[in-house]
C-alpha cells in the first residue's frame, strides 16, 4: 500500500509537472520535448525514488525522486533535440550554399534514426528559404519550413 502511495505521489508530481493549467506562464518557457523528459523523468524517478526510499521513507523518497527525474529528463531532452537541431542547421546551410537538395541521415542519442532532406529556394535579394523533410525511424517524411539563409561576406548565414 505504501508503494502505491509512493507511485500515486510521484505520479501527480508529475501532472502537475507537465500539466499547463497548473502554472501555465513558468510552463511555457518550456519547449514540449522538455515536457515530455521531464513527465517521463517524474515518473521514473519517483518510482524509483519510492523503491530507494525505504521502509518509512518512501513517500519523501517519491518525492525527492520525481523532482530530481523532472529535472533531469527536461534537461536531457533539450540536448538530445539541439543536437538534432545542429545537424539539421548545418544540412540546411549546405544546401543553401550548393543551390540544390543535400541529404543525411544519423541516430540519435534516442536511438532514433532521423533522415533529412534539404530543399534551397530560389535566391530572391540575396537570400533563399530551405525547406525540410525529416523522417524518424522510417515513418512518412513530413515537411517543415526550414531556415532562411542569406548571402553574406561570410558566405550563407541564418537569416536573423
Amino acid at each position: 500500500m505504501k508503494r502505491l502511495s509512493g507511485f500515486a505521489l510521484a505520479a501527480a508530481i508529475a501532472f502537475c509537472a507537465a500539466t499547463p493549467a497548473s502554472s501555465q506562464m513558468f510552463l511555457d518557457r518550456f519547449s514540449d520535448e522538455c515536457k515530455k523528459g521531464a513527465l517521463y523523468g517524474a515518473v521514473g524517478g519517483g518510482v524509483l525514488g519510492a523503491i530507494l526510499g525505504g521502509k518509512g521513507d518512501r513517500l519523501e523518497g517519491a518525492a525527492i525522486g520525481a523532482a530530481a527525474g523532472t529535472v533531469g529528463g527536461c534537461l536531457i531532452s533539450k540536448k538530445m533535440t539541439q543536437d538534432d537541431r545542429t545537424k539539421l542547421l548545418a544540412l540546411e546551410k549546405k544546401a543553401a550554399k550548393a543551390g540544390v537538395p543535400k541529404t543525411k541521415s544519423w541516430t540519435n542519442s534516442s536511438k532514433n534514426k532521423i533522415a533529412a532532406t534539404a530543399f534551397p529556394g530560389p535566391v530572391m535579394d540575396g537570400c533563399r528559404d530551405v525547406k525540410v523533410d525529416l523522417s524518424v525511424d522510417g515513418g512518412k517524411a513530413e515537411n517543415f519550413a526550414g531556415d532562411r539563409f542569406c548571402k553574406t561576406s561570410e558566405g550563407w548565414t541564418v537569416a536573423g
